[in-house]
């Protein structure tokens, strides 16, 4: 099993730029090492759930060499789970990660920076 405690890019996961998808750019990334290395997850929505604190997203498996391994899998998602903090913790750090507000189905907020490189999250 995988340390779950700190993850980097390069070393236990790469991000792979992928044709537009649903007109906007995405990003795939594929596993490095452990205990899923050449799995390849694509995350979806990323919201941030008030009434727990805490973010919540999905994500599927775009391919791997396990073809039983699915979202479904606890030690996938707590894995993902340890990516996506990575990826949100530089990219705010970096500045090509940010949030925006959702009112009555409506995003609020600045959304001037969105570019192909950028990445958000939903709050």
């Amino acid at each position: 099993m995988i340390n779950l405690d700190k993850v980097s890019e390069g070393v236990d996961y790469e991000l792979i730029p992928v044709e537009y998808v649903d007109n906007e750019a995405a990003w795939d990334v594929r596993i490095l090492r452990g205990e899923f290395t050449e799995t390849v997850l694509r995350f979806g929505t990323i919201k941030y759930d008030g009434e727990r604190d805490c973010l919540t997203f999905d994500f599927r498996v775009v391919e791997s060499p396990d073809d039983e391994l699915d979202s479904s899998s606890e030690d996938l998602q707590e894995f993902s789970g340890s990516i996506l903090e990575d990826i949100l913790e530089r990219g705010i750090n970096e500045g090509w990660v940010y949030g925006t507000e959702k009112k009555n189905g409506e995003n609020v907020g600045d959304q001037s920076r969105t570019n192909d490189s950028t990445e958000s999250i939903d709050e």
